[in-house]
């Protein structure tokens, strides 16, 4: 009786262990999984995974790679087999100096925290999701044949047994096959699966951090191949620059606090539930740093939204086609740093879908041309009709649509709902919305330097303007700017709205090259009687 129960308890237990041994060396056995567009010209990758394998390896074919200890996960070492499926590496130009471009966005790349934590997630995700899924699939289908044979064997025995009796001969036979080559199967796929988790499948494979590379974002890495001196004199490169991007930003986040206890008596301010507050900027065209910046700000200001009025990238060419994959960076940072703090944005000219969809994605609110909110506020944000292909002449993303009939439609939208504040990146598409009264407050950009906040006096009261230079630090005549750090002054901009007195407050800080800040402060006309009565 005990030899039949352990017999039972064995083949119960063969059954379970079977779809998962399949599960596992299908893993094994599975091509690797590529990961597109990593950060460098599009880069795609071949990621293959080696359980057992003590390092994860980064091979770059004729230059040589890198390698470093593999991670554990449950005790178990699982090494990564990570290279190119392209040759878009643009480190070296053809006549084997540095690309000055790569290495600037690979330094903005390594610089930017967020950007290594949302780049590794993304690829992390990837291969994770990809290997659950071979994972999952087999151990399904496994367990569905079985189930099957299960089937099978049931209705053939109920077929061939006779009624009231003992098996038949054939019965007999055919039951002791299956279980034969069932037992065969589950050893095939049991054992090897056995020594894929044990320690007898490791494979060390000495790693030992060049000296070189201490205290670089490569540290604890080994440079192998035989075109070291290469890679090391890009790494070095890479790093020189993210370093002293970081060191920047983080001179701008000292001198901004320290500006704010001169301009305000205190590095922020504490919340009032009377007064509204909307940090503002523009153009940030992929410097990032700057979002970083704004974020901190509004937390320290206590903003109840962060206004985006549009241009959050810089998009284009071959030459810059990292650049529109790294415009996701941007769009994460200033996710990250705005915290709980609400985002809403206009389109710019350099916003493309992929954009929009990356925004709606981290749950910025972005504007369709009617009325919402905004910190409680009616208002209404229009897009620039126009689309720049980085290197190109602006053009209409539908020759239908021009900026007067956006303008027009803006207006009429306007003075039918009465919002408080009207928006949008191209500043032209304000100009009958300011002529008609129907917002006291318009904010626009596209515009590098920025204009002089101002009143406005209209038939239907004061319009109060206020106009964004660009928070990237794009001056006239420098659209480009850089993914680093400004190279003009760059702006940014707290709205203030009382909403028992009206009174209307617009402080400018502003980011020099030389990371130093300076803050001013201009007071509008307060909101008339009709116009709180619009605050809600």
């Amino acid at each position: 009786m005990w030899q039949h129960r352990i017999r039972l308890v064995l083949i119960w237990l063969a059954l379970a262990l079977t779809p998962l041994a399949g599960g596992l060396i299908a893993v094994v056995l599975a091509p690797p999984t590529t990961v597109h567009d990593v950060g460098l010209d599009g880069l795609n990758l071949d990621i293959g995974l080696q359980l057992g394998r003590t390092s994860t390896e980064i091979d770059s074919a004729l230059l040589g790679g890198l390698r470093t200890q593999s991670p554990t996960i449950l005790g178990k070492p699982v090494g990564l087999d990570i290279r190119p499926s392209d040759l878009n590496l643009s480190l070296f130009d053809p006549r084997g100096k540095l690309d000055g471009a790569s290495v600037g966005v690979l330094g903005h790349l390594f610089s930017d925290p967020q950007a290594q934590r949302a780049e590794l997630h993304r690829i992390t995700a990837q291969v994770i999701r990809y290997y659950a899924t071979i994972f999952c699939v087999t151990t399904y289908l496994v367990i569905c044949i079985e189930g099957l044979g299960y089937i099978y064997l049931r209705r053939r025995a109920l077929r061939l047994a006779p009624v009231g009796g003992r098996p038949g001969r054939l019965l007999s036979q055919e039951s002791r096959v299956v279980r034969v080559g069932a037992a065969v199967v589950s050893l095939l796929l049991i054992a090897p699966a056995a020594v894929l988790v044990s320690p007898l499948s490791n494979r060390d494979v000495a790693t030992a951090g060049d000296v070189p590379l201490t205290g670089t974002f490569l540290s604890h890495w080994q440079l192998t191949g035989p075109f070291t001196q290469l890679i090391r004199q890009g790494i070095n490169s890479i790093d020189s620059l993210s370093q002293s991007e970081a060191v920047f930003y983080n001179k701008v986040s000292h001198n901004r606090d320290q500006a704010y206890i001169e301009h305000y008596g205190s590095s922020g301010l504490p919340h009032d539930k009377d007064i509204i507050r909307i940090a503002i900027l523009d153009d940030l065209q992929g410097t990032s740093g700057m979002a970083r910046i704004v974020g901190e700000a509004a937390q320290n200001l206590h903003a109840d939204a962060i206004l985006n009025l549009g241009d959050l990238t810089a998009t284009g060419t071959a030459q810059e086609s990292y650049l529109s994959y790294l415009k996701s960076y941007t769009v994460e940072v200033l996710s990250h740093y705005a915290g709980d703090i609400p985002v809403y944005t206009s389109l710019g000219r350099h916003d493309t879908p992929t954009v929009v969809s990356y925004a709606k994605k981290v749950g910025f609110t972005v504007a369709d041309g009617s009325p919402h909110k905004i910190a409680g506020l009616k208002t209404i944000g229009a897009n620039s009709p126009y689309i720049v292909n980085f290197g190109d002449a602006a053009r209409l993303k539908d020759p239908a649509v021009t900026t007067d009939s956006v303008a027009k439609a803006l207006t009429t939208t306007a003075c039918d709902n009465h919002p408080v504040i009207v928006y949008a990146h191209d500043k032209e598409l304000l100009n009958g919305v300011i002529d008609s009264g129907c917002a006291p407050i318009v904010i626009g950009g596209h515009s590098y330097d920025g204009e002089p906040s101002k009143n406005i006096t209209t038939d239907a009261g004061v319009v109060r303007k206020v106009i964004l230079g660009s928070t990237g630090g794009h001056g006239a005549g420098d659209g480009i700017g850089g993914l680093t750090t400004p190279r003009n002054n760059a702006p940014f901009e707290l709205l203030s709205i009382d909403k028992k007195t009206g009174e209307v407050r617009v402080d400018t800080t502003v980011v020099h090259p030389d990371s130093s800040v300076t803050v001013s402060s201009v007071s509008l006309d307060p909101l008339s009687g009709d116009q709180r009565d619009r605050l809600g």
